[in-house]
């Protein structure tokens, strides 16, 4: 990826940390990603697919008008970034649960995994004792097939 800074030519040294996602005017800060950072400058570099994922869920949750100040996708972003063409329908059509803690937001791992594994059968349970029979029934069919 990168290896030299382009403002003073120092050495970049791969880590992680903060980012920010930027979509107009909205502004989220990402934990936990990775990231390049001079060790002069200290200016910071990413990886062209990370900033890209960033700027579509910041686009995301500003197209919902819910912006978390704070957003840990540090569990997911791998699978996050394999899928890129789907990361904003994703936010916007609410197909994973952010979970909030204090002014944290967090998305499951689990939630974006049973998204894209198609070769095993991932039932995100919420609420079971809500379910309608027909509903159990088809869960134990499911389970019956894999």
């Amino acid at each position: 990826m990168f290896n030299v800074c382009y403002e003073c030519d120092g050495k970049l040294t791969a880590q992680t940390g903060t980012v920010f996602g930027y979509w107009g005017n909205t502004k989220i800060e990402f934990t936990g990603l990775p990231r390049y950072q001079c060790k002069n400058c200290n200016e910071i570099y990413l990886d062209e697919k990370i900033a890209v994922l960033t700027q579509e869920i910041t686009k995301a949750f500003s197209d919902l008008n819910e912006i978390p100040e704070v957003l840990d996708i540090s569990d997911c972003y791998e699978t996050l970034v394999d899928h890129l063409d789907d990361a904003y329908d994703i936010i916007k059509q609410k197909k994973v649960q952010v979970i909030k803690v204090n002014q944290n937001y967090i998305i499951n791992c689990k939630d974006v995994n049973s998204l894209f594994n198609k070769e095993k059968l991932s039932i995100a349970a919420r609420n079971i004792d809500q379910l309608t029979p027909d509903v159990k029934k088809e869960i134990d069919r499911l389970v019956k097939q894999d």
